[in-house]
């Protein structure tokens, strides 16, 4: 797993979000390699964003044009905000769907 750039504030939730997947994928028999290859690949397109914005804010010169921009454009940190959190899809993906199909070996039989 990577770590996602602090400015985002999203680290928690990633880490409630993996903890519970975690635990879900332990109880459908899921190995630990495959469920953290699984849910890392749906956040990489939110950590490659986070991982871009961050270089940007970092250097002096994008970092002003970045500013200048936010400023004159501010749905544009609304958007870049949005693109770095943890979006509920990428945590269905990565945690329920695959086990609402294969409920496990401890799953409860109806």
């Amino acid at each position: 797993m990577a770590v996602i750039p602090a400015f985002t504030g999203d680290g928690t939730s990633i880490a409630l979000a993996s903890g519970i997947g975690a635990a879900r994928a332990v109880l459908a028999g899921e190995s630990a390699l495959a469920f953290q290859q699984r849910f890392a690949g749906a956040l990489s397109r939110q950590f490659a964003l986070a991982r871009a914005v961050n270089a940007t804010l970092r250097a002096r010169l994008t970092r002003g044009l970045t500013v200048a921009a936010v400023g004159a454009l501010p749905q544009l940190a609304t958007l870049l905000a949005r693109a770095t959190r943890l979006s509920a899809l990428a945590v269905y993906r990565s945690s329920t769907m695959k086990y609402a199909e294969n409920p496990g070996p401890n799953a409860a039989s109806t």
